[in-house]
């Protein structure tokens, strides 16, 4: 049974460490004002980070819904940052305005192809920030994740561009045991699933034969 949380990067972007410069997608104008400084890759960066480690209990239903309650921190602490803003306009900006199916689907994609699903350490629930998650993909890197990272990477996106989300825990085994999350996204009128981390599957796909479900509103 999962104990603890770590939560990688919390309430903070990244500060730069020493190592070889990168080139960033975003303008020097657009950096100054998120107060992002010039990132550079070097594993120093990570000794740098914030992290916070939460007692999530014990049992079928308090662990997840602890788990559920962080990630819904961190999607209310990261949908306004001017950093993760930003990045949602980017990633829509090809797409026509008030066109919410194709806002939702640029971003499903997105999150989909830049991160690589990996396994949380075990006995640990790690949870990472989007704002962790998107200097690194910045940095042109190809962050590991598991689903609960896909989940507050695209819900906290989602909500920077005023989309009502929800998060939803699921479970398929016939004792009720919770074992996977992803996000529903409210788009025009319609809840649709938002779980990418299967690259074969699209916006609104979600695993059929649960046995029991959990949603918290974000």
């Amino acid at each position: 049974m999962i104990l603890s949380s770590s939560v990688q990067g919390v309430n903070q972007t990244p500060k730069s460490s020493s190592g070889s410069s990168v080139k960033s997608p975003f303008p020097s104008s657009l950096k100054k004002s998120c107060r992002i400084e010039v990132m550079r890759v070097s594993l120093s960066l990570f000794k740098t980070i914030p992290t916070r480690t939460v007692q999530l209990g014990s049992g079928k239903l308090e662990a997840p819904r602890r788990t559920a309650e962080e990630m819904k921190k961190i999607i209310h602490e990261s949908a306004p940052n001017l950093y993760v803003r930003k990045w949602a306009e980017k990633l829509v900006s090809g797409i026509q305005p008030r066109d919410e199916r194709g806002e939702a689907e640029a971003i499903f994609d997105f999150v989909q192809r830049s991160l690589r699903y990996a396994r949380d350490p075990r006995g640990t629930e790690f949870v990472q920030t989007p704002l962790l998650l998107l200097t690194e993909i910045e940095q042109g890197k190809t962050p590991s994740a598991d689903c609960d990272d896909y989940t507050t990477l695209g819900l906290s996106l989602l909500r920077s561009l005023g989309f009502p989300v929800v998060i939803r825990v699921t479970g398929y085994r016939p004792d009720g045991t919770f074992s996977h999350v992803y996000g529903m996204v409210n788009i025009n009128g319609v809840w649709t699933a938002f779980d990418a981390v299967r690259r074969d599957k699209d916006l609104g796909w979600e695993a059929p034969n649960k046995a029991r479900r959990m949603d918290v509103k974000v």
